[in-house]
């Protein structure tokens, strides 16, 4: 697998290589604001687009040698993808059991107060039995 570690100097040279886009962007604004003003001169306007265009192409060469960077990057973000998204999968199938233990849980609950209820009422009957079978055998005792 791809670490890190492994990638550090790449990411590095990435980071770099972006750095590189905001310095040509801005030669490029600076270049297009020059070229709006009326106070810069012909000889100043030039060398701003000499400049902006110098950045272009130091832009571009770090463009072009970055592609072993993103050939041995792109399996590292791949691989990290897969793993979030398996990451995510798994947090579902978490949720989703978690969901199912709730449920279970309640009907369990509802299942022991059911349980509950008729043991009560068998205890009832078997006391009314009872009071009754004693006042009969008293009223034979009685008699």
């Amino acid at each position: 697998m791809y670490g890190l570690a492994i990638q550090g100097p790449f990411l590095k040279r990435l980071a770099d290589y972006e750095e590189q886009k905001l310095l040509t962007s801005s030669a490029a604004a600076r270049v297009a604001e020059a070229e709006r003003s009326s106070a810069a001169t012909a000889q100043e306007r030039a060398e701003r687009r000499n400049r902006a265009a110098s950045k272009q192409t130091e832009s571009l060469k770090m463009a072009m040698e970055l592609q072993v960077v993103f050939d041995r990057l792109v399996p590292y973000f791949v691989c990290r993808t897969l793993l979030e998204q398996q990451l995510e999968e798994g947090r579902q199938a978490v949720a989703a059991s978690k969901q199912q233990v709730q449920t279970a849980r309640r009907a369990y609950n509802c299942a022991m107060d059911q349980l509950e209820t008729l043991s009560l009422d068998i205890q009832r009957k078997q006391a009314g039995r009872a009071r009754a079978g004693a006042e009969t055998g008293e009223s034979k005792v009685g008699a």
